[in-house]
């Protein structure tokens, strides 16, 4: 047996089992059994007995799954799908059998894992013992300006004390959520060196697998008080606190699609659909699925970088039920769902708008 004693357990339940196949984002997409927990589970079990190779045909598509987690969370016994999958795709790269794409992809992340932030005046950057660290993540290596100056607009407009990184290291989860977990662990300690010599009282992302990776990594923080929080926090604890006001002009139907890593990761759901109400003066219109049963936007698992193709029609699909209740803007909050779902609306020429939670609120200050 190739893999432990938990995945092993998982393959054997899950490949007999059609019962989460309807809640695959990328088997909605692609309708191929493939794409579904039992069509990984099929192949791993294979491999896990010695009857295929990494090499063999199928068994790229463990990197077509997205990593949502929505298939464990309609599982009615909660076996975690998702992980399973992340395994096999470690051990296809320990065995030096990953497909071309994912080589290509992690070598350049490496290659480039600093990203240059020269967006302001250079005031703003690397202040130590600010009240707000601001860690953009996805959104500067995106190249999403426009989320980036809607942050620190909120902040200015506010008059929050903050700062940010002149050079900002990718945290390293993009690394990990294709496999390659020892690479990314090595770039761990440094990561945090950069964030400690700041010593910040809180950090603030705006991207949702910052969040999650700094959430989850917590106890590598020197300051253990320090609170970790997504931007729709701050804007959520500004609107509580009577301390920013929106126009409310006119009533606008807007939908809310719920980012993987900050939804079901750690089940933030009422403070954005408080902010867009205040902002919007009516209440959010829900994706037929939402909150803890989202469908992924087709940009988590990186499959936005190294299959496209997939994640623009996983993409598609959930933009298409926007246009079914007549809605023309979509807010998220996380850069990875914006733009894939911008890069969707052009290409199936679809008209709708599509705002990060910041670049909505300050539209609406």
């Amino acid at each position: 047996m190739l893999f432990n004693e938990k995945t092993t357990e998982t393959i054997k339940m899950c490949r007999c089992c059609f019962m989460c196949r309807h809640a695959c984002p990328t088997f909605l997409a692609t309708k191929l059994d493939s794409h579904t927990p039992r069509g990984y589970a099929i192949n791993l079990a294979r491999i896990n007995e010695g009857m295929a190779d990494w090499y063999e045909e199928g068994f790229e598509r463990l990197f077509h799954c997205s990593q949502c987690g929505l298939c464990k969370e309609l599982c009615e016994f909660s076996w975690p799908e998702d992980e399973m999958v992340l395994e096999g795709r470690r051990e296809m790269i320990k065995a030096g059998k990953e497909p071309a794409v994912i080589k290509k992809a992690a070598k350049d992340l490496m290659k480039n894992r600093e990203l240059e932030n020269d967006m302001f005046n250079k005031k703003i950057y690397d202040k130590k013992n600010c009240d707000i660290l601001y860690i953009a993540g996805t959104a500067l290596k995106n190249g999403q300006e426009d989320i980036i100056r809607s942050v620190c607009e909120i902040f200015e407009n506010t008059k929050m004390d903050y700062t940010m990184q002149s050079i900002e290291d990718i945290s390293g989860i993009i690394l990990s959520e294709l496999g390659y977990t020892e690479d990314a662990d090595k770039w761990i300690k440094g990561y945090f060196d950069k964030i400690n010599a700041l010593s910040p009282k809180r950090i603030v992302v705006s991207c949702a697998h910052t969040y999650d990776f700094l959430k989850n990594h917590k106890n590598l923080l020197n300051k253990k008080d320090i609170t970790i929080e997504h931007v729709l926090e701050i804007i959520g604890e500004k609107i509580e606190n009577e301390e920013i006001d929106f126009k409310k002009e006119k009533e606008e139907k807007v939908m809310y699609h719920d980012p993987c890593r900050i939804g079901r990761g750690h089940g933030i759901y009422d403070t954005p659909r408080m902010i867009i109400e205040a902002c919007s003066g009516g209440s959010v219109v829900e994706f037929h699925h939402s909150k803890d049963e989202a469908e992924c936007c087709g940009a988590g698992g990186c499959v936005n970088l190294t299959y496209p193709k997939i994640a623009s029609c996983v993409a598609a699909k959930r933009i298409e039920q926007a246009i079914d209740e007549e809605v023309k803007t979509v807010v998220t909050a996380c850069p990875n769902c914006k733009k894939v779902f911008e890069e969707a609306a052009e290409q199936k020429d679809i008209d709708i708008e599509v705002l990060d939670i910041a670049e909505y609120a300050l539209k609406n200050l």
